[in-house]
């Protein structure tokens, strides 16, 4: 189920070979918006993920690709959600500077992963959702991304997963 979700994520790269493009790895920090999940899992959760950069400026608006992991464990509960989303992006400066700001709207699928003990009412289950994320970020020298990025996800057993992030993407090989 994780493959199919990546390989249909990974399609829309096939759109843009045209375009000279990096690949690298995304880390960040991930905020759930829960106070049911803040106290079951903690604060702050590490978040990674893979990504491609553009080795030339924006269009004014372009379709892209995303795809990124959250992982918690903690005081025996865990969480996994393996995201893959497609959006709009829109460049926000001048595509001839070093730094350009962008906005995207991206809408995807989840799996996700979880067993989680919320003061004895425990939920678990393996299932595939929904999510709907709007970034703001910006790009330095066409090779380093740093995005805020605010994710909804369907609610599952009544529990939400929402949540802001902070990333950081490096493009290391080029295609």
């Amino acid at each position: 189920m994780i493959a199919a979700l990546g390989a249909a994520t990974l399609i829309p790269a096939v759109s843009q070979a045209d375009e000279d493009l990096y690949f690298g790895p995304q880390v960040g920090l991930y905020f759930p918006a829960s106070s049911e999940l803040r106290d079951a899992l903690g604060d702050t959760w590490f978040s990674f993920g893979a990504s491609f950069i553009r080795d030339t400026h924006m269009p004014d608006r372009r379709w892209a690709h995303d795809w990124q992991v959250l992982s918690r464990r903690d005081k025996g509960n865990k969480l996994f959600i393996f995201t893959g989303s497609f959006g709009y992006v829109a460049s926000l400066g001048d595509p001839e500077d070093n730094f350009e700001p962008y906005a995207a709207l991206r809408a995807g699928l989840s799996y996700m992963d979880y067993s989680i003990d919320l003061a004895g009412d425990y939920k678990s289950s393996k299932r595939l959702g929904f999510n709907a994320n709007a970034a703001l970020g910006v790009n330095l020298n066409r090779r380093v991304n740093i995005e805020l990025r605010y994710d909804l996800f369907s609610q599952q057993d009544e529990l939400t997963f929402d949540g802001l992030s902070l990333a950081v993407k490096v493009g290391l090989v080029r295609f």
